[in-house]
């Protein structure tokens, strides 16, 4: 599993670490990309005018999330490995990195149905051949 994230838990009910603890009990790897950047960051939020109703962006800049400790950890724990991407060249090397790493042989089974479609016909030559020895008997023995 690959998880490309700032670290920051702001989801679900279930602690992070905890969701890799059983991940790891199911034999799951957990390759973490920790994306973003460390400091203050620039962040776009939606403003409404109380006034006129009209809604603008404002850029405002926030401290960011990477927590990097967490994504180093819930790699350990499920025998993964823990990247930083600090631009788009660095995800496409560690996405590369990742498939090289992780090549698995995939088994498939396959199977199977037949069904017989003879009948039908059989049933038809059956009919005709009944057919033929009932006309032999009648003024219909011969086609002239």
């Amino acid at each position: 599993m690959i998880l490309a994230t700032d670290g920051a838990n702001n989801r679900g009910d279930i602690d992070p670490l905890t969701a890799a603890n059983a991940a790891s009990e199911l034999g799951i790897k957990i390759y973490t990309i920790g994306v973003g950047k460390e400091g203050k960051i620039p962040y776009p939020f939606e403003v409404v005018n109380p006034w006129t109703g009209q809604q603008s962006t404002q850029v405002q800049m926030i401290d960011s999330d990477l927590d990097e400790k967490s994504l180093q950890e819930i790699a350990k724990v499920t025998k993964g490995k823990y990247f930083r991407a600090r631009n788009a060249e660095a995800l496409e090397e560690i996405y590369s990195l990742i498939d090289k790493l992780e090549k698995t042989e995939i088994k498939t089974k396959s199977y199977t149905t037949y069904s017989d479609k003879f009948f039908p016909w059989l049933l038809a030559a059956a009919v005709v051949l009944m057919l033929e020895m009932l006309l032999a008997h009648t003024r219909f023995r011969r086609i002239p």
